[in-house]
Parts: C-alpha cells; structure tokens; sequence
C-alpha cells in the first residue's frame, strides 16, 4: 500500500510539474 502511494504521489506531482508547464508556455 506505501508503495501505491508514493507511486500516487509522484504521479500527482509530476501533473503539477506539467500544469506548471502549460501555464508557463502559455504567458
């Protein structure tokens, strides 16, 4: 179960990185 979520979180986080992206690229 740890290790789902730590995979859960790296997922939540590496979309937040991409979401950073878009946001940047967008300006």
């Amino acid at each position: 179960m740890a290790s789902q979520t730590q995979g859960i979180q790296q997922l939540l986080a590496a979309e937040k990185k991409a979401a950073d992206k878009v946001t940047e690229a967008r300006k």
